[in-house]
């Protein structure tokens, strides 16, 4: 820029000074405002992210946790891991895609096939299980022949053997009894707590009524 331009922060009136008599500014929304005394917690932030650094996206829903997760996928070429531990863990005939990103500590066993999913940390899927599209975070457990498409797994979710579970979401600490099968699903952990209350409060009117008639 060929203009040296000036600007200062009138800390009292809230004012924008420019040197410029070019540049447009707008008043201050705070202009007047004596009572705020300029407060730094009333500061308004701008974050510029600049194009050569990569990209930035706003992640505050599950499908776009899901589809950021995606994203990377289709940058990364997955391969075995060189620490000794890990690589024990991931079994000879596992059939891994290379567009999957595994964690740390996970392990994978025979005859299982992951493609385009995120593993996380401490997972234990089993044998013949098959994983699709799907990211699970840290501590997951898939047990064999369990089927995952399109899902996103909370921590510590267990899926048990031969459950079938597609474009399904589930809290953390969920767990999928054996040969279930849902589908496009939202499992909350609080389903099952909700049914126990809702028997808890079907039981009351029967024990009221016991109670009177034995003060009758």
């Amino acid at each position: 820029m060929s203009k040296n331009t000036s600007t200062s922060n009138d800390s009292f009136q809230g004012n924008l000074v420019s040197g410029d008599p070019s540049v447009s500014v707008p008043p201050s929304p705070t202009e007047g405002d004596d009572d705020f005394g300029g407060s730094s917690s009333l500061r308004v932030g701008i974050v510029v992210h600049r194009a050569e650094a990569g990209f930035a996206t706003r992640v505050n829903t599950i499908p776009k946790f899901l589809e950021i997760n995606r994203r990377f996928l289709s940058q990364v070429t997955y391969t075995l891991p060189t620490e000794p531990k890990d690589r024990s863990l991931i079994d000879q005939k596992a059939q891994i895609s290379s567009d999957t990103m595994i964690g740390g500590s996970t392990q994978v066993s025979e005859r299982t096939t992951i493609k385009k999913s995120v593993i996380g940390r401490h997972c234990v899927i089993g044998k013949m299980a098959k994983i699709v599209g799907c990211v699970l975070l840290d501590h997951c457990v898939v047990e064999d022949g369990a089927k995952l498409e399109g899902c996103v797994l909370g921590k510590n979710t267990k899926i048990g053997s031969k459950a079938e579970l597609s474009r399904c979401v589930t809290q953390a600490g969920y767990e999928v009894e054996a040969g279930e099968t849902f589908k496009g699903e939202k499992l909350d952990v609080s389903d099952w707590t909700a049914a126990v209350g809702d028997e808890e409060d079907e039981e009351e009117p029967g024990d009221s009524e016991s109670e009177e008639g034995s003060d009758a």
